[in-house]
């Protein structure tokens, strides 16, 4: 998600995501840690 004021507002007012990421303004996480996660989630899929 491309983070600005109005993404920012969306994430901050939507009820339990910001007990989810933290009160404070989100970092970006590498794509390399992007894609581990896209991968893991793939092999889970699989397994059910």
């Amino acid at each position: 998600m491309e983070l600005n004021e109005d993404t920012w507002h969306l994430v901050r007012t939507t009820q339990r995501v910001t007990g989810f990421i933290g009160g404070k303004k989100p970092a970006p996480i590498p794509e390399e840690e992007v894609e581990m996660i896209l991968q893991q989630l793939e092999k889970g899929k699989a397994h059910r």
